[in-house]
């Protein structure tokens, strides 16, 4: 059940390094009011989603995973 209780950038940073998993931690920033906004990327970049806490303090920018070719 989420806690609801991210304020600022630094609670994701301390949820990363504790190991969070994406999906776990985007319910977890929905249920502390944060607001999804999708992001484009460029080649380097690529897409993913930026959050906005609902106070507008804190932002920060998930990206999706692309997966590349192995090259051997």
């Amino acid at each position: 059940m989420p806690s609801g209780n991210i304020l600022t950038a630094t609670d994701i940073i301390n949820l990363i390094v504790g190991g969070i998993d994406k999906t776990t931690l985007e319910t977890e920033l929905t249920a502390s009011n944060w607001i999804s906004t999708p992001a484009r990327g460029g080649s380097k970049s690529g897409s993913g989603t930026i959050w906005t806490s609902s106070n507008n303090q804190s932002s920060v920018r998930i990206k999706h995973q692309i997966s590349s070719p192995v090259k051997l």
